[in-house]
């Protein structure tokens, strides 16, 4: 088909305190199950390895911690497929950085193995739904997305913990995610090679 201009292109920055932060200032909070999920999983996992190997108490241990699992599973699939689903209806051209930087962010290995598993899991519903409705679904490279700034292009060198920064350069006061989400969109904006809709 005839590549037509993005009405409603959106750039998508992943977060280890929100879900998503979009270009437009959309944020989306981790849900909250799969914090209360990791309580429950780290308990299971603990109980589990405290049994002994091969014994009936380790089996009802191992039995709990799975039905502890697929709860997290189901209910983290369910939310994304409807969150994906809103992503497609509202945006014609989707940006997201690409996953593999995030494995940097192992913080403790539970936590960030789940957020890990959501957006994989995010991203991928949200590529195949995007084909599925003739939309455009990007992935660009997420070096320094945080610290460009999305008005004059200076990097700025910002600890991982500062949620709003100055730009060193133009002295804007920036969000950290929003501008994120923003260059998010730049890059993709120019991978597909179409014109910058005017961000205000």
């Amino acid at each position: 088909g005839i590549a037509r201009p993005s009405i409603s292109p959106v750039g998508i920055d992943l977060g280890l305190n929100t879900l998503i932060t979009t270009s437009d200032g959309l944020e989306i909070p981790h849900p909250r199950f799969l914090r209360k999920a990791e309580e429950k999983l780290k308990h299971a996992q603990r109980t589990f390895s405290r049994k002994q190997k091969g014994s009936k108490n380790q089996g009802k241990a191992r039995h709990k911690l799975a039905v502890q699992q697929s709860k997290v599973k189901r209910r983290r699939t369910d939310f994304n497929h409807k969150l994906s689903t809103s992503l497609v209806k509202e945006h014609d051209l989707i940006v997201f950085e690409d996953l593999r930087i995030k494995n940097l962010v192992k913080s403790h290995m539970l936590a960030s193995s789940i957020h890990d598993a959501a957006w994989g899991q995010l991203v991928g519903f949200t590529e195949y739904k995007a084909a599925r409705n003739s939309g455009t679904f990007v992935k660009v490279p997420a070096p320094f997305t945080t610290q460009e700034c999305d008005f004059c292009g200076a990097l700025n060198i910002v600890p991982l913990d500062v949620r709003e920064f100055e730009c060193v350069n133009c002295h804007r006061i920036l969000d950290r995610d929003v501008n994120a989400a923003r260059i998010v969109l730049k890059r993709g904006i120019a991978q597909v090679g179409r014109d910058t809709p005017e961000l205000t």
